[in-house]
């Protein structure tokens, strides 16, 4: 999150000229395993995977922008949305992305929304308070925001995941593969982990004041006579992925899909 913070520096930067929009329409040789990195404030980041080695970029970049920066070779690309050092009111750039499916993205942004589909490489997306989405089936995933949401959606399963949020609520729908590590963390943001009836994982869950709801059967319980915090331990399947839940006060459900 280091570099997010240091974008809402920018953003407080004096008073600029104002300038048009921008359109986007650049390719770029991309190998399929190559390393995509987007930097964009506000706005929108959409990432669609596709078979090509090629690197498609579109959109516009809104009032406020300096340029959009592409550095790199066919192996790795550094997308930027730079701005004026003097501008303090910054209209959101909007970029639409093609790609080679699997291949390696990181996208930051403070309030852009990022949204990635057809995507069976590896993804680490964080955000302020920008949504997050991700559909498809990828291999590994890096998922944080502090106050946007995150939703993962995959038709097949998952290798591993990390997910953390502050206030923005967390949904899982897909399968966890068998020797998956899988962490999920909020401060007050809601859980909702929709997961097949045949999944073979352990659960460790942990809230301080929200409450613990579980379709497979287990029940929750009290930590303490004192506090209203609670816990649930159990395996399904043979135990296979280990998934970790913890929250202070958002609350947690399990539904069997």
């Amino acid at each position: 999150m280091r570099k997010l913070l240091a974008f809402l520096f920018v953003c407080a930067a004096g008073i600029g000229l104002a300038m048009p929009q921008q359109t986007i329409d650049e390719q770029r040789p991309a190998a399929r395993d190559v390393e995509i990195t987007i930097e964009n404030i506000a706005g929108s980041v959409t990432v669609v995977g596709w078979d090509r080695e090629e690197l498609q970029i579109t959109g516009t970049l809104g009032e406020g922008t300096k340029e959009l920066d592409v550095d790199g070779d066919r192996n790795s690309w550094d997308i930027e949305v730079e701005l004026h050092s003097n501008r303090r009111n910054i209209e959101g750039s909007n970029l639409e992305i093609r790609m080679p499916r699997g291949g390696r993205l990181t996208i930051e942004t403070v309030s852009a929304d990022i949204d990635v589909s057809d995507f069976d490489g590896t993804v680490e997306l964080e955000s302020v308070s920008g949504k997050i989405l991700v559909q498809g089936n990828p291999s590994e995933v890096e998922l944080a925001t502090v106050s946007g949401s995150i939703r993962l959606v995959s038709e097949g399963a998952v290798g591993s995941g990390e997910f953390q949020s502050v206030s923005g609520k967390i949904t899982l729908q897909a399968d966890l593969e068998d020797h998956g590590r899988f962490e999920f963390e909020t401060v007050s943001g809601n859980i909702d982990l929709r997961i097949p009836s045949k999944i073979s994982a352990r659960f460790d869950i942990s809230s301080f004041s929200g409450r613990i709801t579980n379709d497979f059967g287990e029940v929750a319980v009290k930590t303490s006579p004192y506090l209203p915090s609670e816990e649930l331990t159990f395996s399904v399947g043979g135990g296979g992925a280990r998934v970790t839940v913890k929250t202070v006060s958002g609350n947690v459900r399990l539904i069997e899909e």
